[in-house]
């Protein structure tokens, strides 16, 4: 997504110095694609770009696209003015956390912009750490606070988020490998104002048991969430050959979404592929597991739900309460 919550599409690319690295904006409605970028590295000669970044709004046109070199010190920039490339650059990252010899970010890395010139970096080999890409200095990292450090590096991701006013954190804490408690599971870390690492506080690890063992190639671990209001999160993570999870966390407690239900007072059920409530509601929305929003309805008891059959999340405020299920849609 990009800084303005549009939603995108880009390809994994070999010899980007040679073959254009494409991002496509996601019409959620109708799953059309439009594309939005379409770029090569002419200042480097890389192997690959596996992921990339966006600050700004794709919709108009002005945004900066961001890659992570994989087993380089480099990040790499695109800035784009009304949809035209105007500019492309590039700053060498000077440390790691972990250190290591040649400060390389390490394979398949990810980026999470917080601002156009802050941001978090996770690679293979490193762990999710903080840059300022004006001066490609490590700004913060777990050598701030150690007992927070991950157990391993070879999976990558993680992201923020903010309930109530606070500032939450989640990244990889570990790996595939066996011998781990709990293989290629995430850390939800509370931080103050500025998301220092000294500042985190450990709240869960997620899934308490972790995703599984079976070995990532891809050393992707994806982490991403969607804003239910103020006061609550529903926080995903995908781990490939692993599986899926979601928890929505309110407040100061996380709980599995197979446990949401409807609040006493308010009945939720489908049926003929619509959502029908016993009360009006100021506002529905109905969110796929994998948290895109597919329908929506203001003041209304109905919402037509128009998307495969399977299972849903509603969410729907009636007089100011704010009530939550899980349901499927036949």
């Amino acid at each position: 997504k990009d800084s303005y919550g549009n939603v995108c599409i880009s390809n994994l690319v070999l010899s980007p110095a040679t073959n254009p690295l494409k991002v496509h904006m996601v019409n959620l409605e109708t799953g059309a694609l439009t594309e939005v970028a379409s770029v090569k590295c002419t200042k480097l000669s890389p192997a690959r770009i596996d992921n990339v970044a966006i600050w700004g709004n794709v919709a108009t046109g002005n945004f900066k696209l961001y890659a992570v070199i994989p087993s380089t010190n480099y990040i790499y920039r695109w800035t784009f003015v009304n949809g035209v490339m105007s500019n492309e650059t590039y700053c060498t990252v000077k440390a790691t956390y972990p250190a290591v010899t040649t400060a390389s970010l390490g394979i398949a890395p990810r980026i999470v912009l917080i601002g156009e010139d802050d941001m978090f970096v996770d690679g293979g080999d490193t762990a999710w750490s903080r840059y300022n890409f004006n001066t490609g200095e490590m700004t913060d990292s777990f050598d701030n606070n150690t007992a927070l450090a991950p157990s391993s590096y070879q999976v990558n991701g993680g992201t923020f988020f903010e309930i109530g006013g606070k500032n939450f954190v989640t990244y990889t804490v570990s790996d595939w490998a066996e011998n781990r408690i709990a293989p290629q599971a995430f850390n939800v870390v509370s931080t103050d104002d500025d998301m220092s690492f000294a500042s985190m506080s450990k709240m869960w690890t997620l899934p308490k048991v972790g995703m599984g063992s079976v070995q990532n190639m891809g050393q992707q671990a994806i982490a991403d969430y969607v804003q239910v209001d103020n006061n609550s999160v529903i926080l995903y993570y995908y781990v490939p050959g692993n599986g899926i999870c979601a928890y929505e966390i309110v407040d100061n407690y996380a709980t599995g979404v197979d446990g949401l239900n409807a609040q006493e007072g308010v009945r939720i059920k489908a049926e003929n592929g619509s959502i029908a409530l016993s009360a009006e509601a100021q506002a529905i929305d109905v969110y796929s597991v994998m948290g895109a929003k597919v329908a929506h309805a203001e003041n209304a008891t109905e919402v037509k739900v128009a998307a495969d059959s399977g299972m849903y999340i509603v969410v729907a405020v009636v007089d100011g309460e704010v009530y939550t299920k899980k349901i499927l849609v036949k």
